[in-house]
């Protein structure tokens, strides 16, 4: 090969190399470059929630030198983007966000329009033709009531925004005072007082409630989608918010009639129900599932996984083609709609006390547990399961958490047991009291307190028989009862090949552990708990939403 083509081909190759160095730095300190800009005091004070997006060619233009994004920020708020560091600054000095106070001091609320970057399925609210086809910025969309309009057509709207078909669930901000709650180093807005808007008819404001690490990180999706159709301080991060300072102003307002929506996993849920069970006026809850079992949703009609609102593929990658950016937000007004038409259902809520009847080295007792129960409380061979795939996925990084990998940990560990049989002989290491009355137990691994109509992920296990004696219930203040022999066992449960050791109903008991350790469980919670004794006792009633079956 001659010198001078060799020459060439080593300094690409070095150049190159520098490249994809330079590439690679870049990509490592773009998280740290991008946490100082957005902590900028100009940036971080506009009243923007500015995100960090992939745009990727999508067609969108930015807001302040139009030019089209292959990448930058947008506020999941009002929808406005921008390319770049001199766009966001000039975006947050001069673009008014749909909260900020100086377009809210009015007593009626107005639309707050946006132009430009509208979804393919956006059409005109006054012609009824699509919006937002030209390239660049054009037409408008209004970030309240979520309707679009031609820039031609706009005049034609009255001035005054009536938020749209699901405004009777949005805050509007010229009837909110807002406070910061949370920690010192997480403030975030959260509501003081509010009044009921004068041309609202039942008005029934919506809360979502999201725990953002929730479903492989679908719950950071959740918030950016309803902050986009509500009032950002109606959305609260249970990561970041205290729950009873952040809900205190519905026993300030009775006269309010409010909803709430638990977006999250059994625990995140069973959680948040603790909270308000605090409150003297308790509103009424609906829950979207971003858990594993997610079984208590299921008998409330909300689905088994977020019943495809938001995809496993707008999770992962979170790049989001106009198509699903429509797709989500119709889901969301659509999702607003069936929690305003749900039915108040009256649930069954449970006190699990537990006193441990050994001493310490010290000689001193330790102070009772008391935990809440909802959907069932186990111990045996599930709850050994559970805290194995538990104390397992603890140690998996974040990254890898997902239904999948819970499942497919729940399998492992079942197979496992087959062989350890861990909790074998259980009826000779506990006793059982129903309603004051002593329980015989057969030869059985497992005894599952059951609450609601689900357990493991979607089984029926306690099937209605014609002229059943024991019908199961949600409001009845009675739990039922039953046992299974092995992991097997409860494998042909999942599969109804099987049917549990029905052993009965009642509205408290009592279960002594006698001289060994035995692994527990309480809505998907487990722990190894030494000798003890356990009681279950009624604690009260929520109030939780049932969808509507379709039509």
């Amino acid at each position: 090969m001659p010198e001078p083509l060799e020459d060439a081909i080593q300094g690409i190759a070095i150049c190159g190399a520098v490249a994809a160095s330079l590439y690679g730095l870049r990509l490592l300190t773009a998280p740290i470059r991008n946490k100082s800009v957005l902590n900028d005091p100009l940036v971080a004070k506009s009243g923007h929630s500015w995100v960090i997006e992939p745009f990727m060619n999508k067609g969108h233009f930015c807001s302040m030198c139009e030019q089209n994004l292959t990448g930058g920020y947008s506020c999941s708020q009002c929808r406005i983007r921008v390319d770049d560091v001199r766009c966001l600054h000039l975006a947050s000095q001069n673009q008014v966000c749909k909260v900020n106070q100086k377009s809210t001091t009015t007593r009626k609320l107005k639309h707050h329009w946006v132009l430009g970057n509208l979804e393919p399925d956006d059409f005109c609210a006054i012609c009824d033709e699509p919006c937002g086809e030209e390239l660049g910025l054009n037409d408008f969309w209004c970030a309240w009531c979520c309707r679009a309009v031609h820039t031609d057509c706009k005049r034609e709207l009255p001035e005054t925004c009536d938020r749209g078909p699901h405004g009777r669930s949005v805050v509007p901000p010229n009837h909110i005072t807002l406070r910061k709650g949370g920690s010192r180093n997480q403030k975030e807005m959260v509501i003081e007082s509010l009044t009921i808007p004068p041309d609202i008819e039942d008005y029934l404001p919506l809360f979502v409630i999201v725990n953002p690490k929730s479903g492989s990180g679908a719950g950071d999706i959740v918030m950016k989608a309803f902050k986009m159709v509500l009032h950002p301080a109606q959305i609260m991060d249970v990561t970041r918010c205290n729950m009873r300072s952040c809900l205190r102003f519905m026993d300030e307002h009775p006269e309010i009639t409010t909803r709430v929506l638990i977006c999250g996993g059994d625990g995140t849920i069973s959680l948040v129900m603790n909270d308000i069970e605090e409150l003297t006026h308790r509103p009424s809850i609906a829950i979207l599932p971003l858990g594993t079992g997610n079984d208590l949703s299921r008998i409330l009609n909300w689905g088994t996984e977020s019943d495809g609102r938001f995809s496993l593929k707008e999770v992962v990658c979170h790049l989001l083609t106009k198509r699903e950016l429509i797709d989500r937000r119709l889901k969301v007004l659509n999702l607003i709609t069936e929690i305003q038409e749900a039915q108040i259902q009256p649930l069954d809520r449970w006190t699990i006390s537990i006193e441990n009847t050994r001493r310490s080295i010290a000689n001193v007792r330790t102070e009772p547990k008391s935990i809440s129960m909802t959907n069932y409380f186990s111990l045996g061979v599930d709850a050994r399961v559970t805290f194995g795939m538990q104390s397992t996925r603890e140690s998996v990084p974040k990254a890898l958490s997902s239904r999948f990998m819970n499942k497919l940990l729940f399998f492992t560990y079942g197979t496992m047991d087959l062989f350890t049989r861990t909790h074998s002989g259980l009826e000779k290491k506990i006793e059982l009291i129903l309603d004051g009355k002593s329980i015989d137990l057969p030869g059985i691994e497992g005894l599952v307190f059951l609450n609601i109509q689900c357990w493991g992920a979607g089984v029926k296990v306690w099937r209605e028989i014609e002229n059943d004696p024991q019908p199961q219930q949600l409001d009845d203040k009675k739990f039922e009862v039953f046992a299974v022999r092995s992991s097997f066992h409860i494998a042909k449960l999942q599969v109804g090949m099987s049917a549990p050791l029905r052993i009965g109903q009642a509205s408290e008991a009592t279960i002594r552990l006698l001289n060994e350790s035995v692994h527990m469980q309480s809505d998907g919670e487990a722990w190894l708990q030494p000798p003890s004794t356990v009681t279950i006792n009624h604690k009260t009633q929520s109030m939780m939403l049932r969808r509507k079956e379709p039509e």
